[in-house]
């Protein structure tokens, strides 16, 4: 009997296992389904045309299952939103990396990184630069931290280019911030466009801007 019972309390493969995932695999699944769906909805209708019962539809999960893995829609943005940000910040930092480290490598090595992950794909374009505006105080505070971190990142950029000189480089944190938000708003002008140029004329047009205002502060 107790060899019976032993038996009887474990968990049998089926109920393990389903289609070869498990419970964790299934669930992991599920997410990544609803992050799919809603980069598809967010990034081509619009984050205030879609509906909890069209992302699931579009991911093949049930209602139940979405609440499951998040609150509602807005967390579902805040997640597709973070993993659109981070990577497109990854390929940022890894092609100005690479790059020789002058003036016009740089600045053309990060806005080629940038506007590529924007517009290759103009639905992670619409995600970061669009749909989250106006949505929420929190959503505010996090695009003006964002953008902060860019203007960072072409100050920080500025001044190793500028180490050695004889000249020292004073601060320019509102210029780094309106080159920032230059770029910020030439993303959203393509993407409203009916027929918008190719991204090779974007990249060349913001890091001509780039190296002029570039050779102007750091005097090269």
């Amino acid at each position: 009997m107790g060899r019976v019972g032993q038996h009887e309390d474990r968990p049998t493969t089926s109920a393990r296992r389903y289609r070869g995932l498990d419970a964790d695999q299934r669930r992991a699944d599920r997410r990544r389904r609803l992050l799919d769906a809603g980069l598809e909805q967010f990034g081509t209708d619009g984050y205030h045309a879609s509906t909890i019962t069209g992302l699931c539809r579009t991911a093949g999960v049930t209602t139940a299952h979405f609440y499951d893995e998040f609150a509602g829609r807005e967390q579902l943005l805040w997640a597709v939103f973070d993993e659109v940000v981070t990577d497109a910040a990854r390929q940022v930092a890894d092609r100005m990396r690479a790059a020789p480290p002058d003036l016009h490598s740089q600045a053309r090595a990060g806005l080629d990184a940038f506007l590529r992950a924007m517009l290759e794909d103009p639905r992670r374009g619409r995600v970061q630069c669009l749909e989250t505006v106006g949505i929420s105080p929190g959503f505010e505070a996090r695009r003006r931290e964002l953008l902060r971190a860019y203007a960072d990142l072409v100050a920080t950029t500025a001044t190793a280019l500028a180490a050695g000189s004889a000249v020292p480089l004073r601060p320019r944190p509102f210029l780094a911030l309106a080159l920032v938000g230059g770029v910020n708003d030439a993303v959203i002008e393509w993407l409203h466009l009916d027929d918008p140029p190719p991204i090779d004329v974007v990249v060349d047009e913001l890091a001509e801007l780039f190296a002029v205002v570039g050779e102007h502060v750091l005097g090269h």
